[in-house]
């Protein structure tokens, strides 16, 4: 029997094509998968980031409409007790101010939170 030198290098070829075949199959497709799922991962955590950020500065405009009403609130007590805006008021004069602020305050948390 001829020994054929061509069957040797077409073992080594169709051994070389099934290891590239595995290859792709047990590495590089599980390898995009995973980073497809990272990318989707890293992508829903960007949302909850922003969507957190939204909250805070929503939270925080709310806080800082308060603190106007509130300011406008003394204001205005002030002119009613004939001084200038931002006086000393007496302990009767701004309980209320104070408890509507404390109020809107509230309500500011109370909506920071729900959301």
């Amino acid at each position: 029997m001829k020994h054929n030198p061509y069957s040797a290098g077409a073992f080594l070829v169709l051994g070389l094509v099934l290891l590239f075949i595995a290859y792709q199959a047990l590495v590089v497709v599980p390898q995009n998968q995973i980073n497809q799922e990272i990318s989707q991962t890293k992508l829903k955590l960007d949302a909850v980031k922003l969507a957190e950020s939204v909250k805070k500065t929503d939270y925080h405009r709310c806080l800082n409409s308060a603190f106007k009403a509130y300011s406008l609130d003394w204001d205005s007590q002030c002119f009613l007790a004939g001084e200038k805006a931002d006086c000393s008021l007496k302990p009767y004069q701004y309980t209320e101010i104070e408890i509507r602020h404390t109020a809107n305050q509230s309500t500011c948390l109370t909506i920071y939170t729900a959301k």
